[in-house]
């Protein structure tokens, strides 16, 4: 506190009145500033000491939650023994505090999960592209192909071969590889094959290799597209028959041959643990290649704990009742067709069907396989439509001044807070 003092004086006594009238001055003018002051400096360290005790009571609170909120993620089976709507009590000290954290796992909530987080890509995955993407008509041409290989998965991957299928009519021109190898190719057919084993590539998650080579074509008008995949996986990694190349000016965009491009979706693709919910699944066929093509069979091995609901298979391929048999405890549908179901160039046809489950969390996928009859091995995609589904926690901790609470979806080897509260001082 700062003090103030008036120097010493000496006076005679015919200045005392003058003295005095100094006196007063100061005590007028001084003394109501010094105060104001005064007051000023002990409001201020009220409220500074109040910011602080706030503060401290919210970070404290806030570690109670993320102290629950490890629990829930890291600790091994502490999220599996929770009771339902029973909530787990505990205490942490944090800060010299005592904190009460309450672990609940929700057997419903007003919260819809979250979307799917699935990526269609999540293994290895090749990617192609083209320059020029156009060309003249019976003109000889070169093209540069790229494929991208990259690793979606959350583990590293290794690379053992990668194939391209030219289109027909394309060539590869010898000693024009880059990138990953200098190699050359196998040929066979309009299949070019690059045996990298011997690389010991491993592609950790998110990384990438890139290969391009040169290809020559003196064709007459259309579209020609490309497809290329990777070892191990196969075709499972192609993203299709993309790079397309123009020559002319065809009337129709669809690739020169036969080409089947398959996808499945769900709806909804999220759901909540232990909640009884009804799957409306959509298979679509699309012819992108030129010709006809006959469809004489789509099996789908629904996910374990799925049951199709009899009577609910629509779209514009069939409306017939699938054949249902149990293989390794999922439910396996099959759909056959004798005569084939013809879908014409450039069109498309989709198979609605539903299922129902009352699932633990995790994420579920079908594995779906379409026979086309011109094509020497059927299409199978795996963890087709995926379902995430989520089980809710409600963590809340306080000590006493503040409380903070988060809704935690969880299922093994993913998290996702959709709601936070702090609340107190």
């Amino acid at each position: 506190m700062r003090r103030w003092r008036l120097p010493p004086q000496h006076y005679r006594q015919d200045e005392r009145g003058s003295a005095m009238i100094v006196v007063l001055a100061f005590l007028v003018f001084v003394v109501p500033s010094v105060t104001a002051a005064l007051s000023f400096a002990a409001t201020a360290s009220t409220v500074s000491g109040a910011q602080t005790r706030s503060a401290i009571a919210q970070y404290t609170a806030t570690g109670g939650a993320e102290h629950g909120l490890y629990r829930v993620v890291h600790e091994a089976g502490y999220a599996d023994g929770l009771v339902l709507d029973a909530a787990d009590l505990y205490t942490v000290l944090i800060n010299g505090r005592t904190v009460n954290v309450s672990v609940t796992k929700l057997s419903a909530t007003v919260f819809d999960p979250p979307p799917s987080t699935y990526n269609s890509k999540q293994r290895l995955y090749a990617e192609k592209a083209v320059t020029p993407e156009t060309a003249s008509p019976s003109t000889l041409t070169t093209f540069t192909y790229t494929i991208t290989v990259t690793n979606g998965s959350k583990t590293a991957k290794g690379i053992n071969q990668m194939v391209d299928e030219l289109p027909a009519g394309f060539s590869y021109v010898g000693g024009t590889t880059t990138g990953l190898t200098t190699n050359d190719p196998t040929v066979s057919g309009q299949q070019l094959e690059w045996d990298v084993a011997s690389m010991g590539i491993d592609l950790a998650p998110d990384e990438s290799v890139v290969l391009s080579f040169d290809a020559q074509a003196s064709v007459p008008e259309g579209v020609y597209c490309n497809e290329a995949w990777v070892h191990p996986g196969g075709e499972n990694t192609s993203s299709g028959k993309t790079a397309g190349v123009t020559v002319g000016s065809p009337s129709s965009g669809v690739c020169g041959g036969t080409a089947v491009a398959v996808s499945a979706t769900v709806d909804p693709d999220s759901a909540v643990a232990g909640v009884s919910t009804t799957f409306a699944f959509a298979v679509v066929i699309d012819n992108i290649g030129s010709t006809d093509v006959g469809v004489s069979e789509v099996r789908d091995l629904l996910p374990a704990g799925f049951l199709y609901v009899a009577g609910s298979t629509g779209g514009d391929l069939t409306a017939q009742e699938p054949d249902t048999k149990f293989q390794q405890g999922r439910q396996r549908l099959t759909w056959t067709f004798s005569p084939s179901v013809t879908i014409p160039s450039g069109e498309s046809r989709t198979l609605l069907l539903e299922a129902d489950a009352t699932l633990a969390p995790g994420r579920y996928g079908s594995e779906l396989r379409v026979t086309v009859d011109e094509l020497a091995s059927a299409i199978l995609l795996q963890e087709a439509a995926p379902v995430d589904v989520l089980g809710p926690i409600l963590i809340e901790a306080s000590d006493g001044n503040a409380t903070a609470s988060m809704l935690v979806w969880v299922r093994e080897g993913y998290y996702e807070v959709t709601e936070w509260n702090l609340e107190g001082i």
